[in-house]
């Protein structure tokens, strides 16, 4: 995918979700209506109360210094308190940058679903078919400067015209093959269901085109309480 392709980044105010839950691209220009529901105006929700980051980081050292502990894995060293410290920061450092590569990926599908527009796919099936009918014009005009009509009845003429637009009808469309951005990121209910950020859905299939999801969670139960899942 080219980079004129490459959804921008979730940054910035305006991906503050209103309190109705779309962000301000989904609203009419200047806070007004949203486009996606009734809400009458974009009013950035209140970011909700977040646990102190200093308690969960010392509630997830202390678990990870009890796995080191269980398995005796710093028993051999000269200050088994100091390497557990030193291990510890180690693991913390590595757990919180695939945290946050994860929350960057989550926030970038999240923004991907909301837009409007179609995949990248999409445009790629576009194209492709747009170049395939200019082709078929081209054939048809390279008949038509090359081909005499004198001695052709209008039936063969017709049928050296017809030749060259049918001339790519082997070539089908490429499949495309479909994972949505709920299963990619574990929300199999969200992809199951009949409702998106948009609104109605076809459930487990792209919403550009009748490709059904691959995911095998739509050959397997899942069950998630609270939400909506079903075929």
């Amino acid at each position: 995918m080219s980079s004129s392709q490459t959804l921008p980044p979730p940054e910035g105010p305006e991906y503050v979700p209103c309190g109705c839950g779309h962000i301000e691209p989904e609203h009419e220009p200047n806070a007004g209506e949203c486009y996606s529901c009734d809400c009458m105006a974009y009013v950035p929700a209140a970011p909700a109360a977040a646990p102190s980051a200093t308690a969960d980081r010392a509630a997830r050292a202390e678990r990870y210094g009890q796995v080191l502990r269980r398995w005796g894995l710093l028993d051999e060293v000269n200050d088994p308190k100091a390497a557990e410290e030193f291990a510890v920061t180690d693991l913390l450092a590595i757990a919180d940058a695939e945290q946050a590569e994860l929350r960057r990926e989550r926030d970038l599908a999240i923004a991907h679903d909301r837009q409007p527009y179609p995949t990248a796919w999409a445009y790629e099936q576009a194209c492709k078919a747009l170049r395939r009918k200019t082709e078929a014009i081209e054939r048809v005009r390279s008949v038509l400067e090359s081909e005499a009509v004198v001695g052709r009845s209008a039936l063969d003429y017709r049928g050296l015209i017809t030749s060259a637009l049918m001339a790519d009808e082997a070539q089908q469309p490429e499949p495309h093959v479909y994972l949505s951005t709920g299963c990619l990121h574990n929300e199999h209910a969200y992809c199951q269901s009949n409702t998106g950020a948009n609104g109605a859905k076809q459930p487990a299939q792209c919403k550009f085109c009748t490709a059904p999801c691959i995911c095998a969670c739509h050959t397997v139960a899942v069950s998630q309480p609270g939400k909506e899942a079903g075929l």
